[in-house]
């Protein structure tokens, strides 16, 4: 019995040594030192969880080895979700979502042209969820526990860039 107790111990140090010795396959610099940044990786999904007390931030996202992760979900613990920019490349998209009837909008401009409204038939588009406090969809903001949550349109990555850039602005504080 102590054997065995000793055995499962020892494997599991040393899974835990080879985990922590792997690299993490991304970087998130904020840009405030009161934001917090939540990270977990699994089979080519990576889940950036970002917490910003301020509501109004941004960060850089960098790869750290030669390419992205498969699926990358994004959740913003914010109260309000006026304004979210992502760029990647040379492509803007910005999005938000609507206090009065939490609606979502969205339009993308490339190469520095006018932004172009887009809507779910474009590669580009990605889906804003609003998940309350009970991990239930959530119909009204302010969300005062919760976030909202997108996956990063994989066409962003199609050029395989160094870094995105993602920015937010949350109305309510």
């Amino acid at each position: 019995m102590i054997h065995r107790t000793i055995i499962c111990f020892l494997a599991s140090l040393f899974c835990l040594c080879v985990s922590a010795s792997e690299p993490k396959p991304l970087r998130i610099v904020t840009q405030r030192a009161d934001d917090r940044v939540e990270t977990s990786f699994a089979e080519g999904l990576a889940v950036i969880s970002i917490h910003s007390p301020t509501g109004i931030s941004h960060a850089s996202v960098q790869r750290s080895s030669d390419h992205w992760p498969k699926k990358i979900i994004l959740r913003l613990y914010l109260r309000g979700l006026e304004g979210l920019h992502i760029a990647s490349a040379q492509v803007d998209l910005d999005m938000s979502i609507s206090s009065h009837n939490c609606e979502q909008s969205a339009q993308l401009s490339k190469d520095q042209h006018e932004p172009q409204p887009i809507d779910a038939n474009s590669p580009y588009w990605t889906e804003i969820r609003i998940v309350g406090k009970d991990g239930q969809r959530a119909t009204k903001i302010p969300l005062f526990e919760g976030f909202f949550e997108l996956e990063l349109p994989q066409i962003l990555f199609a050029t395989n860039p160094e870094a995105v850039f993602v920015r937010w602005i949350d109305f309510y504080r």
